[in-house]
């Protein structure tokens, strides 16, 4: 990967718009090498690099080329996560009348929803029920 790129995947942070500019403009990149690559070999011209000059152009492009597939992965996985956050959230919220009441304990139960598995949610689950029961005992006593 490229220097520029860990940049601009940190500028982006958790913007969803920067994001898939980013998304974008690596794809735009990709097709653009494709292109060259295409025209490279089959549409040479007189201008193009010959031998071992076109070889080594060729591999650049193609270094360039994953590279940007590296670069492509991480950003959609980063917009994956904040579409796992949002649905989360979205799921928390729906279970409240007004936007008002999410709590910091909401926030915390969505991000356990999207960031455990089903088991380790259910462990909790199974905890706090334990955790609730042990207290209504306590204070029935």
């Amino acid at each position: 990967m490229n220097q520029k790129s860990p940049d601009r995947l940190t500028t982006a942070g958790n913007n969803r718009a920067l994001l898939i500019s980013l998304l974008e403009e690596i794809n735009q990149t990709s097709r653009e090498i494709k292109a060259n690559l295409t025209r490279l070999s089959s549409e040479p011209r007189d201008d193009d690099p010959v031998g071992r000059d076109r070889q080594q152009h060729i591999r650049q492009m193609k270094d360039k080329q994953g590279h940007l597939k590296t670069e492509r992965e991480l950003v959609k996985h980063k917009l994956a996560t904040l579409k796992e956050y949002h649905k989360a959230m979205n799921h928390v919220a729906n279970n409240h009348t007004t936007q008002a009441q999410i709590s910091y304990l909401d926030a915390f139960m969505a991000s356990a929803i999207a960031l455990l598995d089903e088991q380790q949610l259910d462990a909790i689950e199974s905890m706090a029920a334990n955790m609730i029961d042990s207290k209504a005992e306590t204070e029935k006593r």
